[in-house]
This record gives C-alpha cells, sequence and structure tokens, in this order.
C-alpha cells in the first residue's frame, strides 16, 4: 500500500507532455473561410447547449444559472452566426429552448 503513492506519480512523471496552443490550433482551423466558421460555430455552440440542456433537464441549474450562460453566449454578434441559428435550431427541435 505505501508504494501506490509511488507508482500513481512514476506514472504521471511517465505520460508525454503535450506543449501545443490548443487555442492556437483550433483559430487555424477554424478561421480559413466562412464554412469553416460556421461549422465551429455550429460545434461549439451545439457543445454548450448539449451541456446547459442536461443540467437543465435534470434540474442541475437553476433559472438564474440559465440566464448567465444566456448573457454569456447570445451575444450580437455570436446570435447572427450561421453556425449558432443552425444549433439552436436543432436544439429547440430536440425540447430544449432557453
Amino acid at each position: 500500500m505505501k508504494y501506490l503513492s509511488l507508482v500513481g506519480a512514476l506514472l504521471l512523471t511517465a505520460s508525454p507532455a503535450y506543449s501545443l496552443d490548443y487555442s492556437k490550433e483550433i483559430n487555424k482551423m477554424c478561421s480559413p473561410n466562412e464554412t469553416t466558421q460556421n461549422a465551429c460555430g455550429f460545434m461549439s455552440f451545439g457543445s454548450a447547449m448539449a451541456v446547459v440542456c442536461t443540467l437543465k433537464s435534470r434540474g442541475f441549474i437553476s433559472e438564474a444559472g440559465i440566464e448567465l450562460v444566456k448573457e454569456t453566449l447570445f451575444t450580437d454578434d455570436a446570435v447572427n452566426q450561421p453556425g449558432f441559428i443552425q444549433a439552436m435550431d436543432e436544439w429547440t427541435k430536440l425540447g430544449c429552448s432557453l
């Protein structure tokens, strides 16, 4: 039992260290043209809606929490993006509307 923490530490030090800056990588992938920007917007808003709708359906988020999500995500720039509009339409069809 006393070696358990040692084994854990060895496993952590043996894991590869990643030095990629993922925010830069995603910006490179999502910015070449309008189509990829819309696809990235759809994925990001769709993912956010999946989390919020799941929390809402299970009663883990309050109305104040939903209002905070709307205030944060539903900016003037965002709500006019085709990816955002399509993601919202799909989640509304699935029965989740904020």
